[in-house]
């Protein structure tokens, strides 16, 4: 979830990294540094990731089997109303 497509735009992403846990990446200024939660080293498994977006807060989960979840990290990132969701 991006708040531009802009380079420098405020975001927060969960990530599948190979042979890594997920991680949690968010930029919560324009222009700021990239900070990363989770991704201890673990054995590759199929995983599901979501984001949840209450307000400016931004959740990061993963899950083994889409009904129990682990949460990676809970951000304040505003995206503003109109933002960009996709895959990377």
């Amino acid at each position: 979830i991006r708040e531009s497509l802009a380079a420098g735009a405020r975001n927060a992403a969960t990530l599948n990294k190979f042979a890594y846990l997920p991680v949690m990446q968010y930029r919560t200024s324009s222009n700021g540094s990239t900070t990363s939660a989770g991704g201890a080293s673990a054995t590759f498994a199929a995983r599901w990731v979501r984001l949840t977006k209450t307000g400016t807060s931004i959740r990061s989960e993963w899950s083994t089997n889409g009904t129990t979840w682990t949460t990676l990290g809970t951000q304040t990132v505003n995206v503003g109303t109109n933002f960009y969701v996709g895959l990377a």
